[in-house]
């Protein structure tokens, strides 16, 4: 869930009623919260710290990392998000 694209529905008049019910659940029980910033938001800054300075440490892969697109940068931060912890992460 988007909550920009969100936004844009219900200021347009386009959000339905089930849309609606759909955010007020996510809302009480947290997802609301876990929802993500749109792709074209994301950047190297916002790949997660312990993520980057693992790709750093290793010349060739910093040397792909910084020829990323947004929508790898988006996949590897929401893949952060999606996964609990660091030791789950290594």
């Amino acid at each position: 869930m988007n909550r920009e694209h969100v936004a844009r529905l219900i200021k347009a008049g386009r959000m339905t009623p089930h849309g609606l019910t759909q955010i007020d659940a996510a809302k009480a029980d947290g997802r609301w919260k876990a929802t993500y910033a749109p792709m074209r938001s994301a950047s190297i800054k916002t790949v997660p710290a312990d993520l980057r300075a693992a790709i750093q440490a290793t010349p060739r892969a910093n040397e792909k990392f910084l020829t990323l697109g947004r929508a790898n940068l988006f996949a590897l931060r929401w893949c952060r998000e999606v996964v609990p912890g660091t030791k789950s992460r290594k």
